[in-house]
């Protein structure tokens, strides 16, 4: 079982977006970023501007040619309906994200990809670093939104199984999974 769940990713995605009103929350598992932006404007028809927002690596992938039948109709129907913010991510930044759009076959989609302005102080937060220090046992409250660090504080999904007094192993993440699935069965 993955730590959290995907239920309770979206869980906490969506008490995030409930406090920011502006924001919303629209769930994939598959499909290609052009299908799914069809799926994200149907979702929000009144919306402005729909951003997905990428690491740099997943920027790479979205123009590489070897993801699709027909890559430039691909394309055009993707960034007529999104806006690719781009992250930084491995080292690659904004200079490295200028000379992928700068190659011909992708320039047509220069104002549709920019860079997100980031603070270079930022760049070794990540999900898998939070993850760590949370196994770890350490406070990552000022690497999260308040959600999240509720979130974590309550369920506990990282933390490993520990003894009880009476020789039994108690999993509190696990505990509490097999509570869900219990009111799950009950429907």
């Amino acid at each position: 079982m993955a730590r959290p769940t995907q239920a309770d990713r979206a869980l906490v995605l969506c008490l995030y977006a409930r406090r920011h009103p502006r924001h919303g929350v629209l769930l994939f598992n598959r499909g290609l970023y052009a299908e799914q932006a069809v799926a994200a404007r149907a979702a929000f028809p009144a919306a402005r501007e729909v951003a997905f927002v990428v690491g740099f690596d997943k920027a790479e992938q979205i123009f590489d040619p070897r993801y699709y039948d027909d890559r430039d109709a691909a394309l055009r129907d993707l960034f007529a309906r999104v806006t690719v913010l781009v992250a930084p991510r491995g080292g690659q930044g904004a200079a490295d994200l200028a000379a992928l759009l700068a190659r011909p076959e992708n320039r047509l989609y220069r104002a549709s990809a920019r860079a997100l302005p980031f603070d270079p102080d930022y760049a070794a937060d990540s999900a898998t670093a939070v993850r760590e220090l949370a196994r770890a046992g350490r406070d990552v409250a000022a690497l999260v939104p308040p959600e999240t660090a509720a979130f974590l504080a309550a369920a506990r999904p990282y933390d490993p199984p520990r003894r009880l007094p009476d020789g039994r192993l108690s999993d509190s993440y696990g505990e509490r999974m097999a509570r869900v699935e219990t009111i799950d069965d009950r429907r």
